[in-house]
């Protein structure tokens, strides 16, 4: 953390169109920050604001890492956080592509059952309708006299 230090902003952004039409120049402002100063022009947005300091905040703890930890130790200590860090992305990255190939397998078997399952059903209809005509046609056939009646007469 950077502590409590302050910046001052000397001069003033203009507040209208009119300020920059009447050919007044927009004064410029600099802005000090930790004994440097950084001279410009006067930003039209806060946003434009907290990213000119979000980059000088971030190049001057660059800057004061660099000086304070620049050992041996401290760069073995890098070099293994690094390594550290790319071996972990690895084997998170090979465990997810293992993971992802899995489901996809398992997708392609529940997809392969699941037209398995509509045949069968499909089948099990056809099935059931022609048991239905069968007995239909057994219920017809049985009410039917298999044999005329015969009269003989003597």
């Amino acid at each position: 953390m950077l502590g409590k230090s302050s910046y001052i902003v000397l001069g003033e952004a203009s507040e209208s169109d009119e300020d920059e039409h009447n050919g007044q120049e927009t004064p410029s402002k600099s802005v000090s920050f930790a004994n440097k100063i950084v001279s410009g022009e006067a930003s039209e947005s806060e946003t434009e604001v907290a990213e000119e300091y979000n980059i000088t905040a971030e190049a001057f703890k660059a800057k004061a890492e660099e000086a304070q930890y620049n050992s041996l130790l401290h760069k073995k200590l890098r070099e293994s956080n690094h390594k550290l860090k790319d071996d972990l992305n690895q084997l998170v990255m090979s465990h997810l592509k293992f993971a992802s190939h899995e489901v996809n397998e398992i997708n392609q078997r529940l997809l392969v059952n699941q037209i398995e399952i509509q045949d069968t059903v499909k089948y099990l209809r056809k099935s059931a309708m022609a048991v239905t005509k069968v007995d239909s046609i057994l219920s017809y056939l049985l009410c039917q006299n298999f044999l005329p009646s015969i009269n003989i007469d003597l």
